[in-house]
């Protein structure tokens, strides 16, 4: 697997930004991102929200809850249009669910496909975040993934 430290990151985005049409999808899975980088990331995407990719993926990194507050503030920026988001895999628990279903109910977020398999959620943590975004329905994703998970007998 590759390890994306800061330095990449900025060199990365540094390229991507000054591309003449945005990125349609940004995959950097199984790249040891962390929330240093993380935040590193959504900095340089914040400055040019016009080339910000339409479909994220993170998956197998370890952004951890303190790494969803960061995409939490991301998705809540209404010039930021994401509309696939990809978590598998990075140590989220009950409080970056949170975050995430905090921000999806905070505007009408364009995000349509929102993947959080494989972290340690429980059934009490599905029924916390599924019971943020009940207050706001029509905010709910179109696909919501929460497979290999501790939810319900069989995870």
């Amino acid at each position: 697997s590759n390890r994306i430290r800061t330095t990449e990151m900025n060199i990365l985005m540094f390229a991507l930004t000054r591309r003449r049409w945005p990125l349609r999808t940004l995959q950097l899975d199984h790249c040891g991102i962390d929330l240093e980088v993380l935040i590193e990331m959504i900095k340089l995407l914040n400055e040019k929200p016009k080339m910000t990719p339409r479909n994220i993926s993170l998956a197998f990194n370890d952004i951890g809850d303190k790494g969803c507050y960061c995409i939490a503030e991301m998705l809540i920026d209404p010039k930021i249009h994401l509309e696939e988001l990809k978590l598998t895999s990075n140590s989220i628990g009950k409080q970056g669910l949170q975050f995430i279903a905090a921000a999806l109910s905070a505007r009408s977020s364009a995000l349509e496909r929102l993947d959080i398999g494989s972290n340690s959620m429980t059934d009490e943590d599905l029924a916390a975040f599924m019971g943020i975004l009940s207050t706001t329905p029509a905010l709910i994703p179109n696909k919501l993934s929460f497979e290999h998970n501790r939810i319900g007998v069989y995870g």
